[in-house]
């Protein structure tokens, strides 16, 4: 299976992306109905998302790079490079 879904302006969606933003947009849209369910403050609990994602981002890129050292020892900088 080709791990590319599409092209989107020469940028490559794979299929992995595309499932860990459904589940994210799964998660908020359940956490909106249960908000309204128990009666809790919707805005602080999606504040408390938008800012744990990125962390969590962020997190998983360094949990990457610290077990896969060897291949970033000789050049620092491609611990910034991503793949799209």
């Amino acid at each position: 299976m080709n791990p590319v879904a599409f092209y989107v302006f020469g940028f490559s969606i794979r299929w992995y992306g595309i499932c860990i933003a459904a589940g994210m947009i799964l998660a908020i849209t359940l956490l909106q109905y249960t908000c309204k369910y128990r009666e809790v403050n919707y805005d602080s609990l999606l504040d408390v998302v938008l800012i744990s994602l990125p962390i969590g981002i962020i997190s998983a890129r360094l949990y990457y790079v610290a077990f896969e050292f060897n291949n970033y020892k000789n050049n620092l900088l491609q611990v910034f490079d991503i793949k799209i």
